[in-house]
């Protein structure tokens, strides 16, 4: 849940920054976006159906992604390493410091970040903990 609720105040700072901005995503960007929910909502499948182990595996491998985009994406930048990719990212595209964001989105990429890390620790140990 944990992750889920982390990359939802992430998703929707983006939806906030958007709307002030008066930008439209690319449909391949929310279609990104989206995908990035489907293992954290198989994880909560097969949680429910007892199958901990698999539960644990997707949570442990999509806060890692999660974790490692969008810290790469957010403090690195798509543009400072292929340009030519600007146009893929739209206005997300660049550091958060070259954005210029608000204190609120540096807030939610903070809870972002951390929350992801202790959900990839806590999916780690459930996962070596869990009977085969």
């Amino acid at each position: 849940m944990i992750g889920l609720i982390t990359l939802l105040l992430h998703d929707g700072d983006h939806v906030r920054q958007g709307v002030t901005a008066h930008y439209h995503p690319a449909v391949h960007v929310v279609l990104v976006n989206a995908i990035a929910f489907v293992p954290f909502l198989l994880a909560l499948h097969w949680a429910a159906r007892g199958r901990v182990r698999a539960a644990a595996t997707a949570t442990a491998l999509a806060s890692a992604t999660v974790l490692g985009a969008l810290a790469f994406v957010h403090l690195v930048g798509v543009t400072n390493i292929s340009p030519a990719l600007g146009p893929v990212f739209g206005m997300w595209a660049h550091t958060y410091r070259h954005m210029g964001v608000d204190a609120v989105s540096w807030a939610a990429l903070v809870m972002l970040l951390a929350g992801q890390g202790w959900v990839l620790t806590h999916s780690l140990r459930l996962r070596a903990s869990a009977v085969r």
